[in-house]
């Protein structure tokens, strides 16, 4: 009678294992599945001409542009005053005081409201720097390069939707 008991758990254990392997299958090509989907249909363009936080739609434009204009628009932004080395201190002296205020004791609220202010008219003067230097090297193109522009732009666009 114990043999009998036995010889049952055998084919319980491999029909569960069978079962668990079957199941873990289905779930991955419905993983690969959902993921296709989002990939091709679904998912947020990554390439939107008003959609960049913070740069009022320049950074798709400058990515379209040829590697000389992109150099030329970074050569006026240092000029200009906001290159790298100013972003980078700029943002750690806003981490740094960020982060000061948050550990005070009691909190200041006015502190982080300056801090904040200062970080959003930086970010106003370097936009409106950067529209000024856009419009400037768009404004100065001949027509033919305008045109080529607008068909790297337009493909960039297309490519993202499509895909």
């Amino acid at each position: 009678m114990n043999n009998s008991n036995d010889e049952r758990k055998v084919p319980r254990i491999w029909l569960r294992i069978l079962l668990i392997c079957s199941l873990s299958l289905n779930l991955l090509i419905v993983g690969a599945a959902i993921g296709a989907v989002f990939k091709w249909r679904g998912g947020p363009p990554r390439f939107e001409i008003a959609g960049n936080c913070g740069s009022g739609g320049m950074t798709a434009i400058v990515r379209a542009m040829e590697r000389s204009e992109r150099a030329a628009i970074r050569d006026a932004f240092e000029a200009g005053g906001f290159g790298r080395d100013f972003r980078r201190a700029a943002t750690q002296d806003d981490i740094d005081g960020l982060i000061q205020i948050l550990n005070s004791d009691p909190f200041d609220a006015d502190g982080l409201k300056s801090i904040l202010q200062v970080r959003s008219e930086q970010l106003a003067k370097e936009l409106e720097l950067g529209h000024g230097i856009i419009f400037d090297r768009i404004s100065s193109m001949p027509e033919d390069q305008r045109r080529r522009l607008a068909e790297r732009i337009e493909d960039k666009r297309d490519h993202r939707h499509h895909k």
